[in-house]
């Protein structure tokens, strides 16, 4: 598990060259133990920090290295200037599949969001963390239809304490109620996306 300290440094450009050298550490116990575990593969999902380092070393002990990314290179830029050195790419970001020659698999490419009642009862619905500005789009659309209008499932997961406050800043601070700090079941999330 990744505490919020190292979450930190991984996601801000600025604390990443200052903490280099922890940095590459904590690559150095991924290193570890993907040889300890006797590792032949590695999947790398949209991953905060990447380096040379980790990447030719990993290949050096011929462990075949994947990456795929449930968010856009925008928004999780550590990989782009490593793609030639992963064996295999994929991308759910068709913007992102198409300017790097990635394979595309979508999110919740899963039996249990598919099939059931094809009848919709929501106009809106979204699962996801509230980081960047989404709760302003969030908030703004909700304002202009009101719940009486518009049938809306809207479950915005505060999530980590950095992207959180990362949010709180870009929001400048204003109250919104539609944070949740319980995360919810793939179930819930199916049956709404259904």
């Amino acid at each position: 598990k990744v505490d919020f300290f190292t979450k930190a440094i991984f996601a801000s450009p600025i604390l990443s060259k200052i903490f280099s050298l922890y940095i590459k550490k904590r690559h150095e116990e991924i290193l570890n133990a993907c040889i300890k575990k006797g590792a032949s593969q590695v999947l790398f999902i949209s991953p905060k920090s990447m380096s040379n380092y980790l990447l030719d070393e990993l290949k050096e002990n011929n462990i075949k290295v994947y990456l795929y990314m449930w968010d856009s290179f925008d928004n999780q830029p550590a990989s782009i200037d490593f793609l030639k050195k992963f064996d295999k790419c994929a991308s759910f970001d068709p913007v992102d599949v198409n300017k790097f020659n990635m394979k595309q698999i979508n999110l919740f490419a899963e039996e249990i969001y598919f099939g059931g009642n094809n009848k919709r009862n929501k106009d809106f619905v979204f699962v996801g963390t509230a980081h960047s500005i989404r709760p302003l789009i969030i908030e703004k659309l909700l304002k202009k239809y009101p719940e009486r209008y518009f049938n809306n499932f809207i479950h915005l997961y505060r999530g980590n304490a950095y992207y959180f406050l990362k949010a709180l800043i870009q929001i400048r601070f204003r109250k919104f109620n539609i944070f949740s700090k319980d995360s919810i079941s793939k179930e819930i999330i199916a049956t709404q996306f259904k």
